[in-house]
């Protein structure tokens, strides 16, 4: 009898749902449960059960069991695995958002000290140098939005904007940033 191989604390389980089985009468069922094997090593089963009644008399029962060890052992390396991959993926984007906070910062001072020099009235020849440098550190700092802008989309906390924007203006600067 294969209850006599069921682990002790599964067996409440299991007769419960062959008694439930059996007072709804019906005739199939499937359940997995460890069992201790003739080495008396722990193996994982797959039984499927066929109940024959005889109007709500239980006439006979047919079980077939299946190892399916490897199958639960393939189960539980895929939600370790899973687990791990949303650690890893928690842990980067919290990276992310704490290292686009940390440069953020310096950025805005970058960005701010352009703009004093440039209110400064600048010799010509700086002028052309100090746009480009106020252009690239705001494009800088686009950037380091954007990398907080990926960790709300991956939280669903993104929200989106519109916004209107010089194009010329952009295309210029990015001209001579680039140059």
């Amino acid at each position: 009898n294969f209850n006599f191989f069921v682990k002790e604390e599964f067996k409440p389980a299991l007769h419960m749902a062959l008694y439930i089985q059996i007072k709804r009468r019906e005739e199939l069922s499937y359940n997995e449960f460890p069992i201790l094997n003739k080495n008396k090593e722990e193996i994982w089963i797959g039984q499927k059960i066929t109940m024959i009644f005889e109007g709500e008399r239980l006439v006979k029962a047919i079980c077939i069991g299946r190892d399916i060890t490897d199958r639960k052992k393939t189960e539980k390396a895929l939600i370790k695995a899973k687990e791990e991959a949303i650690k890893a993926s928690d842990a980067k984007a919290e990276f992310l958002s704490s290292m686009s906070h940390e440069i953020r910062t310096p950025m805005n001072a970058v960005i701010g000290m352009t703009h004093l020099l440039l209110e400064e009235n600048p010799r010509p020849d700086q002028i052309e140098n100090l746009n480009t440098l106020k252009f690239s550190g705001e494009n800088l700092l686009t950037i380091i939005n954007d990398i907080l802008d990926f960790s709300k989309i991956e939280s669903g906390k993104l929200t989106i904007e519109k916004t209107s924007f010089n194009l010329k203006y952009v295309v210029d600067s990015i001209y001579h940033a680039l140059s």
